[in-house]
């Protein structure tokens, strides 16, 4: 067995593995960056639901005041 085939192949496996830990390194920072979306879009529609709500509360209010001129 030649040594240098055996440290080339060795070589060649420990940059793959390190080629797929960079992969799943990226993954689970895609992911992350993903679940901060979720979390601020659902965050927005949570500040929307209440600006609506209060609206809505503030349309109840004024309407007999229109009704009445």
């Amino acid at each position: 067995i030649d040594p240098v085939d055996v440290t080339t192949r060795l070589a060649a496996a420990e940059a793959g593995i390190a080629t797929a830990e960079a992969a799943r390194n990226a993954a689970l920072a895609t992911r992350a960056e993903a679940e901060a979306g979720v979390a601020q879009a659902q965050a927005a529609l949570a500040a929307a639901a209440t600006t609506q709500a209060f609206a809505a509360r503030e349309v109840e209010r004024y309407r007999p005041l229109v009704a009445a001129g």
